[in-house]
Order: structure tokens, then C-alpha cells, then sequence
């Protein structure tokens, strides 16, 4: 996969990808990240910007960028990753409106552009990318790809499952979005196989960014791809889900160990409206709700652990599993089990007290029912299939 010719030598959507998990717990840096290889804005703009040009922005819009930048419109937009960056970065620093986003340490003025340069340079050793040598060679590969895609391709609906068509964001960074949310909510079901012309002209593109964006969901472990065969959303057996469900009970366990004594009141603040709701998709039996609101509170008993690697591999383990859980809560017959809310509950309070055994000790009973429950499921739907297939 490395030297695919498919994506000019060095994979550089897997380039991307490696640079990103290095960078998934460092807002800021992502935040840099995206806007210096995604868009064609030049540096120096983009080191101008301040929190007030940001604050109102929707996923979709323009970056709010000098006039006499000439670069073209679909490469400047303000895309889902660069939203959720920056929001984590308002709500970890708090910043005046005034702050420039990209803020030096040496007095209130921007990052320089050789510091820049010398910060990709770092990320690109750090994360152990091959192939390119900074910000420059990075942001030539990705918007020659994109410059390669060119008339998109016509509309239909033979596919098993629906896609919507891209409109504003940049194709490639909009297609991958689209197909990951799909494959991770279950609409497209592990075992589908992914047939890039048709996906092409569900979304209305061409077949470049479609491939370009499976070439990163395999490098996330969403899809295969096997010669002559094409390319498959990855299935679990049930030894596969409790490998699984085992890894994520050390790892997340830890997590929260890690976490407790060092939460934040806003970080609190921000566990009990997720618990809530979490309680009030529960009481509506609201499955896909639901099952948002409980990865919400998850990730934010374990954000303050200050293990980014850690947090990655937990992150990576829920997407595994996630396409499963949204088609099983969906089609379950069986009793969705109410003593999540009860230990959310203990987890807030033991996280209020700095308390990590407490913790810890919480969030290890709810993940093992919660397992034993999501095994139960898993049993139950592969029944159904199997009774399916004989129909």
C-alpha cells in the first residue's frame, strides 16, 4: 500500500493520517495542520487569523481571508476537522477574541513562517512519514490530486446504501467524511463491498477523491481491499468483538485512572450534560442518540489524561466497533440495560472528588455489562443473518 502508484509513490493519504493520529490530542496543532495542507491560503494568512475570525464559522464557509488571496474558493473552506479543532482549542484555553489562533510563546504575535516550516518538519520525523520533507512537498501532493480531479461523475441510485452529494467542503476531505460516518453509524454494513464508481456517482465526484478516501479508511482499518475483488468494510467475528471489548476495558481503564485527579471544572461540567443525555436518550429508547451521547461522555471522563497515544488506540477500537453496536441497538429486541445511567452517575461523582480508584473502579462494571450486553446482541444479529441467508 506504501508505493500504490494509485496515489503518485509515497501513499500521501496514509502520510496524512499518521501526521493526524500524532496530532489528535493537540487542537492547536491540528488545527495548523488542516489549514496549512488542506487549503491553499498561504501561510502567512492563515498565521494572521484570530479567534474572532473563526468563532462564527460553520463547517462549509469561507475562511475569512484577505480578499487578494486568489487561491480557488473550493480550497479555502472551513472543513468538520477544522471546526472540532478549534472548538476543543476555545474550550481548553479559553482565548480573548483578540488572540491570534496560531499564537507565538515569545509575546503576543503569530508563529513566524520558518517556525512553521520547522514544526512540519518535527511532525513528519515524529511520525515517522516517509517520502516528503515539509510543509511544502506535503501541500504540492495533496492539491495535485486535487487539481487531477476534474468533472464529476454522473448521479445513481444502484448502490445498496445512500450518499449525499458533495456540495462545498473539498472533495476529498468531504468524501472521506461522508463514507467514514457511514461505515462507523452502520448504514453501510460491515462485509459491503465499496464499488468506487458507484460511490462516485452517489456523490457526484469524480472517482479520485472516492479512491483517495478509501485509501485512508484502509489505512484507519475500516475497509480491505484484495486484488481483483475490490474493497470490503471490514466484519468482526465474535472472538474479534471480544478481543476487542478485553482491550478497550485495560486501556480505557487506565484512561480514567490517568484522568481523575486531573480533570477540569469545565471538563466536569461538560461529563454531567453528556450524562444527561445519555439518561434522556435512555428514557426515549433513542438507539443512535443513544449510543452518541455514551461515546461523548467516554471520551470526556478520559480527555484530561494527558495520553495521547492512549486515547488514539481507544479511539480507533470504538470506531471498530462502532458499524455493530448502531445496527444492533438498532434491531434489538432484547431490553436495553438501564444500569449504564447508574454508573455514569458514580463515574461524575467520582471524577468531581479527583477520585481515580473510584473511578476507575465504576467504569470497569459499566463496560463489563455493557460487554456481556453488546455479546448478547452480537449473537442475536448474527442468528438473524443467518436465518436470512437460508430464506
Amino acid at each position: 500500500m506504501a508505493n500504490d502508484a494509485r496515489y503518485g509513490g509515497p501513499n500521501k493519504m496514509l502520510a496524512l493520517e499518521k501526521i493526524r493520529i500524532l496530532l489528535a490530542n493537540h487542537p492547536r496543532n491540528l488545527l495548523l495542520f488542516e489549514m496549512a495542507v488542506l487549503t491553499q491560503a498561504t501561510i502567512p494568512a492563515l498565521l494572521s487569523l484570530r479567534v474572532s475570525d473563526l468563532r462564527p464559522l460553520k463547517v462549509g464557509d469561507l475562511l475569512p481571508l484577505a480578499p487578494e488571496n486568489s487561491a480557488p474558493k473550493n480550497t479555502l473552506l472551513f472543513t468538520h476537522t477544522m471546526k472540532s479543532s478549534f472548538d476543543r482549542l476555545v474550550l481548553e484555553t479559553n482565548p480573548n477574541d483578540t488572540d491570534f489562533i496560531f499564537k507565538s510563546k515569545k509575546g503576543d504575535r503569530p508563529l513566524s513562517q520558518t517556525s512553521v516550516s520547522r514544526i512540519f518538519r518535527k511532525w513528519i520525523a515524529e511520525s515517522g512519514v516517509t517520502g516528503y520533507r515539509g510543509l511544502r512537498e506535503l501541500r504540492s501532493g495533496v492539491h495535485a490530486g486535487r487539481a487531477a480531479d476534474s468533472s464529476p461523475a454522473e448521479d445513481s441510485s444502484e448502490s445498496g446504501h445512500s450518499l449525499p452529494k458533495i456540495a462545498t467542503l473539498s472533495r476529498q476531505e468531504a468524501v472521506f467524511q461522508e463514507l467514514e460516518k457511514a461505515i462507523i453509524s452502520g448504514k453501510i454494513p460491515p462485509g459491503q463491498k465499496l464499488i468506487t464508481e458507484d460511490i462516485a456517482r452517489q456523490m457526484g465526484v469524480s472517482r479520485i477523491p472516492v479512491r483517495e478516501a478509501m485509501g485512508r479508511l484502509e489505512a484507519r482499518g475500516f475497509i480491505r481491499t484484495r486484488p481483483n475483488w475490490g474493497s470490503i468494510v471490514n466484519e468482526l467475528s465474535r472472538e474479534n468483538l471480544k478481543e476487542i471489548l478485553d482491550l478497550r476495558l485495560m486501556l480505557e481503564c487506565e484512561a480514567v485512572a490517568k484522568a481523575a485527579p486531573l480533570v477540569s471544572e469545565a471538563t466536569i461540567r461538560q461529563l454531567a450534560a453528556a450524562h444527561n443525555q445519555f439518561a434522556n436518550a435512555r428514557a426515549e429508547n433513542d438507539a443512535d442518540r443513544l449510543l452518541g451521547a455514551n461515546r461523548e461522555f467516554h471520551f470526556l471522563a478520559y480527555q484530561d489524561s494527558n495520553a495521547p497515544v492512549l486515547l488514539n488506540l481507544i479511539k480507533q477500537l470504538w470506531d471498530r466497533v462502532s458499524p455493530y453496536y448502531h445496527i444492533m441497538f438498532r434491531q434489538s429486541l432484547a431490553p436495553h440495560p438501564t444500569v449504564g445511567v447508574d454508573y455514569h452517575d458514580h463515574i461524575v461523582a467520582a471524577m468531581r472528588e479527583r477520585n481515580a480508584e473510584a473511578a476507575k473502579h465504576w467504569l470497569k462494571a459499566d463496560l463489563i455489562r455493557s460487554a456481556e450486553f453488546v455479546l448478547e446482541l452480537f449473537d442475536l444479529h448474527q442468528k438473524r443473518i443467518s436465518i436470512n441467508s437460508k430464506n
